[in-house]
């Protein structure tokens, strides 16, 4: 599907030429080539952060996502999520901080949430409890795709001022209606880590048929809990995805 950036300069180009009156300097029509050649990244406008976002098609990782996420949009926040984290690690807080506004004022939050699930590490740590848990490519799919396109319910970010019962109530209710494949808790630090300890502690007493994964990463002090439903496969199951 054509967005409606190149839409725009194809109209310009073709009204353009069909006049015989294609006024632009060589320098205007070679920027207007390169913006129609970004295509869908196009939006980013600095030509260094996009030819980075373009390099991450060929991380393992992504090759992976591809398969299982067909959300062309999300794979988009996957991309930029990696370049976040490379930003992240390099210092360069300009062009992080450029990228992230993008983002967010091209997908709005939801987006940006995604692009920095990604950027943290969580997600691919997510997909690797899915891999291990998981009998069949459609649970995979599922696993993931569900996670993203509703990031907001599924992922919570723990803070000093999180309360503690309320956010054990809202994810054992999540748990109890919507039954995700899987939800997670992050947090960081010496009183969050806490506070999410509690929460999980409230939140395995009120849901049944999920598993606890708790990983923590000393570097940045970061607590990830994953909580993962278990899926059973009897006999019949394995005969007929034979």
């Amino acid at each position: 599907m054509t967005s409606e950036p190149e839409t725009d300069l194809i109209s310009s180009i073709s009204t353009g030429i069909a006049k015989g009156t294609l006024e632009w300097s060589k320098d205007e029509i070679t920027k207007m080539v390169k913006q129609l050649s970004n295509g869908e990244l196009a939006f980013i406008e600095d030509q260094e952060t996009i030819d980075v976002v373009k390099k991450q098609r060929e991380k393992p990782d992504l090759k992976l996502y591809r398969k299982y996420i067909l959300d062309r949009d999300l794979i988009l926040q996957i991309q930029m999520g990696f370049v976040l984290k490379r930003f992240e690690a390099t210092g360069d807080q300009t062009k992080l901080h450029d990228l992230r506004d993008k983002i967010l004022k091209r997908y709005g939050k939801t987006g940006l949430h995604v692009a920095q699930l990604v950027q943290s590490g969580i997600f691919s740590r997510y997909v690797g409890l899915l891999i291990g848990d998981t009998e069949n490519d459609s649970e995979l799919k599922y696993g993931m795709e569900s996670l993203l396109k509703d990031i907001d319910k599924h992922v919570i970010f723990v803070d000093s001022k999180t309360d503690v019962e309320k956010i054990a109530n809202v994810i054992s209710n999540r748990i109890n209606v919507l039954l995700p494949r899987g939800m997670i808790l992050f947090s960081k630090r010496g009183v969050q880590k806490e506070k999410a300890a509690k929460i999980i502690e409230l939140v395995r007493g009120c849901v049944e048929g999920y598993r606890f994964e708790n990983q923590v990463d000393s570097e940045s002090d970061s607590r990830y809990d994953f909580i993962i439903k278990i899926i059973s496969y009897t006999l019949e199951d394995y005969l007929n995805e034979s």
